[in-house]
């Protein structure tokens, strides 16, 4: 959503200042300490999060209950009035998934609108069938 969440991969430094500028105040980063380092800058100039969830390329699988902890930090950013950065390594499966869970919880958007709004305007977004699958069962969380 304009000027509330933003989603990519993993800044670099030159980042930092773009991110600013556009008036990110919060980053959740849901890589995992092994993958790339995270610039300093975002732990220092930003509140930053951290909430590994696991993609395509490890053997557990992402879940609902994934989900629920990701997109509460989310709606906690966003509710405090901090437009929030998500990101993952590549930006192409995780922080797509945790973005297009909050669209539909929170905006109220139907998934796969809101998903080939997401491809329109972050082109890297490739969640997997398993990571719409937990989005779904994130959804039916709500309605028990």
């Amino acid at each position: 959503m304009p000027k509330r969440l933003a989603v990519g991969p993993i800044p670099q430094d030159t980042d930092v200042a773009i991110l600013q500028k556009q008036g990110v105040q919060a980053v959740l980063s849901l890589c995992q300490e092994m993958e790339p380092a995270i610039p300093l800058a975002l732990k220092t100039q930003f509140t930053w999060q951290g909430c590994w969830l696991p993609d395509s390329h490890y053997t557990e699988p992402m879940t609902a209950e994934h989900l629920v902890r990701a997109v509460a930090i989310v709606r906690e950013q966003i509710t405090a009035g901090r437009p929030t950065y998500v990101h993952c390594l590549a930006g192409q499966e995780r922080s797509p998934t945790v973005c297009l869970a909050y669209l539909c919880r929170y905006e109220r958007l139907n998934l796969f609108e809101a998903l080939a709004w997401l491809k329109q305007i972050h082109r890297r977004t490739r969640p997997t069938d398993n990571q719409i699958q937990a989005i779904q069962a994130f959804l039916a969380l709500e309605q028990r």
